[in-house]
């Protein structure tokens, strides 16, 4: 087991705020997982400096958790060390036409702030509850638009503390894919920049409200999940394939594929990863039989043991 009450502690005497043991349940929003030995919340960036120092020092590669709203985390504990951006990461501010985002802000929030300044080019975004970095880096979309759409720039450091930058023409963008997905060696994202347009902030405030209103009409947000488990696959919608397969309403545990919406699992109190890990594996087996079609997991699986569990 790694020695993450030393590294807590040497966190701690840099000023850095630190949890141990906190629990995944709490931090993500399937309310699923085990524990964190250690979880370092740095607000400044002079504090996330301090901490990538230590994490060096130390030989260890944290991981980096922002809203834990497309994470399924295992039942088993996490011994490494876990990054969240808290405090100044969470600001944004605006230059004219164009919105400069700490990576820790919930595009929500930061999309209610778009609308509300005459900037369009986020209001379709809004019901997505990630971080602005996690939805750059699963190059989050809703309704036809992308959050990649408006990225301009992307500020960084990696594990060396060296500042990274990237531009527009630097940057790629697929569905639910980025160049940040494909970097190798550790990277964390701290600032971005929106490329934005004028619009009138009424009109933009009102489709705001209607995507609000349209996701709540379509998926179970009073429930807690993941968002969308799979990914659309050249057949279709992949919740259009579970509902034809009949898998709605389907349950292992606690886990149980929304009578609401197929391709949303949710967690019904006490679900545990792996309910929701066989819950999943029982779906694509049955779309895999009736179409022959293999689903992708959407969700990004932290610490999660499939040793009998086929996806």
């Amino acid at each position: 087991m790694k020695n993450m009450g030393s590294l807590g502690s040497r966190l701690q005497g840099r000023g850095i705020h630190v949890q141990r043991d906190a629990s995944f349940r709490n931090w993500t929003t399937f309310r699923v997982g085990g524990s964190m030995a250690c979880l370092a919340q740095p607000c400044s960036e002079e504090q996330l400096l301090e901490s990538l120092r230590a994490f060096k020092e130390a030989g260890e590669i944290p991981r980096v958790l922002g809203n834990g709203s497309n994470i399924l985390a295992g039942d088993e504990p996490h011994q490494g060390a876990v990054l969240h951006l808290a405090g100044a990461f969470r600001s944004f501010r605006f230059q004219g036409t164009r919105m400069v985002v700490g990576a820790g802000a919930l595009l929500p929030h930061v999309a209610l702030a778009a609308c509300r300044q005459g900037l369009a080019g986020l209001e379709l975004l809004a019901g997505i509850p990630g971080s602005v970095a996690g939805a750059v880096l699963m190059n989050a979309g809703c309704e036809g638009a992308e959050l990649g759409d408006c990225v301009e720039q992307v500020h960084g450091f990696d594990l060396d503390g060296t500042s990274r930058c990237w531009t527009r023409d630097e940057m790629t963008w697929a569905y639910r894919d980025s160049v940040f997905q494909h970097i190798s060696g550790f990277v964390i994202l701290t600032e971005i920049s929106l490329r934005l347009v004028p619009g009138k902030s009424e009109e933009l405030l009102e489709k705001r409200r209607s995507v609000l209103r349209l996701r709540r009409g379509k998926f179970p947000l009073s429930s807690f999940s993941a968002g969308s488990f799979f990914r659309r696959t050249s057949e279709g919608p992949a919740g259009l394939l579970l509902d034809r397969a009949g898998m709605k309403g389907e349950r292992e545990g606690d886990a149980e594929i929304s009578r609401m919406h197929a391709n949303f699992i949710i967690n019904r109190g006490n679900a545990t990863c792996l309910d929701v890990l066989r819950l999943a594996s029982r779906a694509s087996a049955s779309v895999r039989t009736r179409f022959g079609v293999d689903l992708v997991p959407e969700v990004c699986l932290w610490n999660s043991s499939r040793a009998s569990v086929h996806l």
